[in-house]
């Protein structure tokens, strides 16, 4: 066997792969760079894990150069990343305070009943989330104080330049050989052959804290992994490869986009190039921690969480699919011609996280993210008293979700104790439309973006299209499902328009 091709190894498979001593570890430089990205607690496990294998690693010289020019520039934001939290808090509910009074002053300029009550309700309960945003700080201090610490004493950089003066660290590649990396780069990527063919768009590098461009950019995966095959080669020699570069031009993925296993081709030219005579273990970050720190006895159930917050995000999202649904549903989001009664066959496609947080104390773990789906299915919209139509739609989601996580640090176990999604809504929708639809005449174009169908009626005789119906400068009709601007509403709150009044 030359090859281990899953991507989730047992500590047995671990074990057995370095009992005879004869392998050296390769770590990629995003593995190193996320040491300043975690918590204290993750950040040591990190490195603890690096030093228990100081005498076994070796980095290609691609990996150094990745390496020092980029931690400054991730070093900097995370070092305010906690000091942040309250002013950032404070900043989006002033926005979000500033647009709801816009909201209620519209509202009561048409003598909507009691929406000044509901103005005062809102505005108390801002101000209660800006006294627990200022609460939290102050609670989280202790962690605060020892990411300033570790980060001001940098103890990653100091480690990885002792490994470059103690030689194990590649030599910088001739130029004669950076160009054969480059010229085979360039057919691989048109064939999409792994590694790196998702960064051939890339064209910059960080150089001085300060963006350049650099034709060498696409190459960067292709490089390391060409450097490691030759170590191979060259010291006869079994490889450890971690990276946590979770994109296919490295891995298998599944539906939701965890990791399955090393991309064939890699292992079937690893293999190649060593003629059989090494192996090769590829393992995702998350494991590779995982598994040396129960190897090294540093086993931290805290960051074992962490490393996995994304996937456990990913994978519970996907499971809440009906809630999502019924969320749509219960809210009667409009976004076809009217209000949505039912979603039939409803998937999610696609998840994307942003701004994941990770609260920990000693018995539970508070998970906290913002999320952007995609997703498919057939909504049934009500149109009118005696009428609804089902139309095939894909929509966008924008929302936050958290995970509360109960923890039982004696088993090193935990469990999900509670999921909640907050602040869903819609950011565009595109609308399946039936043969007859795909010919659209000039005047049935949104009046407002000139690009879609306009599939509600704008008051008087104009046309406007779901995405941009749900602009806060417009107000719509729950009875006869026409789109009005302010301007032209002439409703009473008790009837949504004049039209259906008289």
């Amino acid at each position: 066997m030359t090859v281990v091709k899953e991507a989730v190894v047992s500590i047995e498979q671990l074990k057995e792969f370095i009992e005879d001593e004869n392998y050296l570890v390769v770590v990629d430089s995003c593995v190193l760079l996320d040491y300043y990205r975690y918590s204290s607690e993750t950040a040591k496990a990190i490195l603890s894990n690096l030093e228990y294998l100081t005498e076994k690693l070796w980095f290609p010289n691609q990996v150094y150069i990745e390496f020092k020019r980029n931690y400054e520039l991730i070093l900097g934001p995370n070092h305010n990343k906690y000091k942040n939290i309250s002013n950032n808090i404070s900043s989006n509910v002033k926005d979000f305070e500033n647009k709801t009074n816009k909201l209620i002053k519209a509202y009561d300029k048409y003598n909507f009943p009691k929406v000044n009550e509901l103005g005062d309700k809102i505005k108390q309960h801002l101000l209660n989330i800006e006294k627990d945003a200022k609460q939290y700080k102050e609670e989280i201090k202790s962690e605060m104080d020892l990411m300033s610490q570790l980060l001001r004493s940098n103890k990653m950089l100091e480690y990885i330049d002792s490994l470059k003066d103690n030689n194990q660290v590649g030599s910088p590649l001739s130029p004669k050989r950076i160009l054969t990396i480059v010229n085979e780069g360039e057919k691989r990527f048109i064939l999409n052959l792994p590694p790196g063919y998702k960064d051939m768009n890339k064209s910059e590098v960080v150089k001085e804290n300060i963006k350049v461009e650099d034709p060498l950019a696409p190459y960067g995966d292709l490089i390391v992994w060409k450097s490691l095959i030759e170590k191979a080669k060259q010291d006869n020699v079994n490889i450890i490869f971690t990276t946590s570069d979770s994109k296919p031009d490295w891995w298998e993925l599944d539906s939701s986009k965890n990791i399955l296993a090393p991309r064939e081709e890699l292992l079937a030219e690893f293999e190649e190039e060593t003629e059989g005579k090494v192996e090769l273990l590829m393992l995702p970050m998350k494991e590779f921690v995982s598994n040396f720190s129960i190897i090294s006895n540093t086993f931290s159930l805290y960051s074992e969480i962490e490393l996995s917050t994304e996937e456990l995000l990913a994978d519970k999202l996907y499971e809440s699919d009906e809630d999502i649904q019924q969320m749509l549903i219960e809210d009667a989001t409009h976004v076809h011609l009217g209000n949505v009664e039912d979603i039939e066959d409803f998937q999610v496609i696609n998840i994307a996280l942003d701004n994941i947080e990770t609260e920990i104390d000693e018995e539970r773990v508070t998970i906290t993210a913002d999320f952007r789906i995609e997703a498919v299915g057939y909504f049934v919209e009500y149109i009118s008293r005696d009428y609804s139509e089902s139309t095939e739609v894909s929509v966008t989601l924008k929302g936050s979700y958290s995970i509360l996580i109960e923890l039982d640090v004696e088993k090193k176990s935990y469990s999900i104790d509670k999921c909640e999604i907050t602040d869903l809504r819609i950011i565009d929708s595109i609308v399946h439309y039936p043969e007859d639809y795909e010919e659209i005449a000039p005047w049935d174009y949104c009046v407002v973006c000139s690009k879609r169908y306009g599939d509600h009626e704008l008051y008087p005789d104009e046309r406007i299209c779901s995405s941009c119906s749900q602009n806060n400068d417009y107000i719509l009709c729950t009875n006869c499902g026409t789109f009005y601007k302010h301007e032209d509403y002439t409703g009473d709150g008790q009837y949504c328009c004049g039209k259906c009044k008289d």
